[in-house]
């Protein structure tokens, strides 16, 4: 007669270890929304530490940078309570980024996004801002989410319409300058803030139009 081997899967269940044991029923115990809370709230944990030790393990010296507190509008003063000090990763910090212990001061002159390092473009008369008309403000896009432009360009600026598609942000955008880095392309103070939005969250597209 062949021997029957025995199933893992037969028998009496497996024993926990007591703490496990009343962990586990003290789990159960809770309803499904308190259970799918927690569940979110550890992953909310995990993504913060996550996104920790990545920051800790990029190389080279942090530098500190000021970074708006609010949405800074052209024409608005630097007051006390519009910048403060941050601590980047050097890879990431732009390069005419404003650092040190002093606060900048003086009118700014692009729009500048709540929590985006001041650079010396934004201030000032003699960087792109000086090529902006009446009611518009510059606004800075990453040259590698454009197509090559040149200053004077007319642009329709396209942001995701939240269905899959896309919408034109502003039909009135003009290119102002490229500073190798960024291009920075004025557009009315109205679609500012919408055109901010869709470059931060790297969801900006580019049509070239007649004039």
């Amino acid at each position: 007669m062949p021997l029957r081997r025995s199933s893992p899967l037969h028998g009496p269940p497996l024993a926990l270890p007591a703490p496990l044991d009343r962990a586990a029923d003290a789990w159960w115990a809770t309803g499904p929304r308190t259970r799918a809370a927690l569940g979110a709230l550890a992953g909310l944990l995990l993504l913060v530490a996550g996104v920790a030790v990545v920051a800790a393990a990029m190389p080279g010296t942090p530098v500190q940078v000021h970074v708006a507190t609010r949405t800074l509008e052209p024409g608005d003063a630097l007051d006390r309570g519009a910048l403060r000090q941050q601590a980047w990763p050097a890879q990431l910090v732009p390069p005419q980024a404003l650092t040190g212990r002093d606060a900048p001061t003086g009118t700014v002159r692009a729009l500048v996004p709540s929590g985006s390092p001041l650079t010396s473009e934004h201030l000032g008369d003699d960087g792109p801002a000086a090529g902006l008309v009446a009611g518009d403000v510059a606004v800075a896009v990453p040259v590698e989410s454009l197509p090559a432009l040149r200053p004077g360009d007319h642009v329709v600026l396209v942001g995701p319409d939240g269905h899959g598609g896309g919408r034109p942000l502003t039909d009135a955008g003009r290119v102002l300058a490229d500073d190798g880095h960024s291009v920075w392309i004025g557009v009315p103070a109205a679609d500012a803030v919408a055109v901010s939005a869709a470059v931060a969250a790297g969801t900006i597209a580019v049509a070239v139009r007649a004039p």
